[in-house]
């Protein structure tokens, strides 16, 4: 039953997450429309000192602890909703730990630089 509650809180807190915050730290650059560089996808050396130079000293220390306070709590919230859903679906153990496994290793990649 509980697993139940989970999945439905979760689920607003994803949703609000990706709808609310998420989009105000597209801006964060400083530049309208442009993206975090961790959300791009092939940006080349050239994309990454233009981004790192529109931000500025202020723009990049706000982007760090933006990441540190949102990525990672959204990261659990991920793990435990998926995890729980995919218990209540009657999935495996092996299905119902991997939310928890691509959490951990999104963390830990994140922090690695990779």
């Amino acid at each position: 039953m509980r697993c139940r509650y989970v999945v439905i809180v979760g689920i607003v807190l994803i949703l609000l997450v990706n709808f609310v915050i998420f989009p105000r730290f597209s801006g964060i650059s400083g530049e309208s429309g442009s993206l975090p560089l961790d959300v791009m996808f092939h940006f080349t050396v050239d994309d990454v000192i233009r981004t790192l130079s529109i931000m500025g000293e202020r723009g990049r220390r706000a982007f760090v602890v933006g990441h540190l306070l949102v990525d990672t709590p959204y990261a659990v919230v991920y793990a435990f909703t998926y995890g729980c859903a995919l218990s209540l679906l009657g999935a495996d153990l092996k299905f119902r730990i991997l939310p928890f496994v691509v959490a951990t290793l999104d963390t830990v990649l994140s922090r690695s630089g990779q």
